[in-house]
């Protein structure tokens, strides 16, 4: 009881809390930065403040919080201070509402963003800035365009923190191709450090997709009337706006969507040859390549055997994308195991994959022509070599003999 009575005394000697906010200084320019302070005091300090109205007109570069205690005459003061380091987003008058902690409200603050003159801004365009570009604008549903995005820097042009990252794109496929590239080039007579991104881009629906501004912070070295300062700058790549064009009308509606600059379908077989010794396990690779796509662009192939002759084991497929610097090349590889069970000449279907070529604007088909396998045995090799020579009969029935132990002493499973 007596610890309850005393904790009640403790909490009724706190001082009644306010909230303080100011600006230091009040009036910047745009490629100024300020310093904004908040102090609460009381309970209600160890909120967190609503930032929401500040963060749309200015960068929070830094913060910093600090708690503090303190007891005078029996008095118990306890307070917080935020401050944050904040850069402009555009210049004009800015007014900061009061910001509550509880049913308490700081002030209300007026800040004035004056624009920088034309000298100022011409010598920070000329220093560093970025450049952008699409590869493919308009492009097609699915399909590959590459966007770059360029930084030039002057001499003397300091970079504070890292190259922006990829754009995050909710209706599309977004692939780095490799590490950034750089290299030196001239404009206007002035020599200029490049630094190279790119990205493959496969938007997943028709209609607009916004590629959203990014940035990188820099120091500059200014000229302002004779006086030399060096000055914090938040260089933006705008915004881009690709369009995306959906399936033409043209395309087969009946056929699946596949979209690049080429496609190509090729079959590598194991052994080497298109006939084969009944009971032998023989293997069938095939392989589609799109150029300017994803190998998950590219649909399973659909064949049926429709024989009994043969048994067919088939494989998981393998999907391997190669990039390069200005493509992604998909690979979709198919690989089925045969068994022949009896004599017979069986005809594999030809593969049609049928795709829109994005540089010519049409329809084309990849073509795997028909195969015509042959199965066999031994035994009507042997007869006929007995009948030209018994000399040669006794090795290869010995051979043939230990090849039948081997096979059915192997076990009746899935090869693979």
């Amino acid at each position: 009881m007596k610890y309850w009575l005393l904790l009640l005394g403790l909490v009724s000697t706190y001082a009644l809390g306010q909230v303080e906010m100011k600006a230091i200084p009040e009036v910047i320019t745009e490629i100024d930065s300020l310093t904004l302070k908040i102090r609460a005091e009381g309970i209600e300090g160890l909120e967190r403040p609503d930032l929401h109205q500040i963060e749309q007109h200015f960068d929070i570069i830094n913060s910093q919080t600090n708690s503090q205690h303190r007891s005078i005459n029996g008095t118990v003061e306890s307070w917080v201070d935020y401050s944050y380091k904040l850069r402009p987003k555009s210049s004009g008058t800015i007014i900061i509402r009061p910001i509550t902690f509880g049913r308490k409200a700081s002030n209300e603050l007026t800040i004035t963003v004056k624009p920088i003159d034309d000298s100022t801004r011409r010598q920070i365009e000329e220093s560093v800035f970025f450049e952008t570009e699409l590869t493919v604008d308009p492009v097609y549903v699915n399909s590959q365009t590459i966007y770059i995005r360029r930084l030039y820097f002057a001499p003397g042009v300091q970079l504070y923190n890292t190259l922006p990252d990829g754009p995050e794109l909710q209706n599309a496929v977004v692939i780095s191709l490799g590490t950034p590239s750089t290299s030196n080039r001239i404009m206007n007579g002035r020599t200029y450090g490049v630094i190279e991104q790119r990205y493959a881009i496969f938007p997943e629906s028709s209609g607009p997709l916004a590629i959203p501004e990014s940035s990188i912070t820099s120091s500059v070295r200014l000229n302002q009337k004779g006086t030399f300062r060096r000055t914090s700058i938040k260089i933006v790549a705008p915004p881009t706006i690709i369009d995306v064009l959906p399936i033409p009308p043209n395309y087969p509606r009946n056929k699946p969507w596949l979209a690049a600059k080429n496609v190509e379908i090729s079959e590598a077989w194991e052994p080497k040859k298109l006939n084969f010794e009944v009971g032998s396990q023989i293997s069938r690779k095939i392989t589609i390549t799109a150029y300017g796509n994803t190998a998950a662009s590219i649909n399973p192939i659909a064949r049926a055997l429709g024989q009994t002759s043969l048994k067919r084991y088939p494989r998981k497929a393998q999907l391997t994308d190669v990039t390069s610097a200005d493509n992604i090349t998909g690979k979709r590889t198919e690989t089925h195991t045969f068994v022949p069970l009896q004599q017979d000449t069986v005809s594999l279907s030809p593969i049609n994959i049928t795709w829109w070529n994005t540089d010519l604007n049409r329809t084309e088909i990849a073509h795997l022509k028909e195969r015509e396998i042959t199965f066999y045995s031994h035994e009507p090799n042997l007869v006929e070599r007995t009948t030209t020579s018994k000399k040669q009969v006794a090795d290869p029935l010995k051979q043939n003999s230990l090849a039948e132990e081997e096979l059915s002493s192997s076990p009746s499973a899935d090869p693979l």
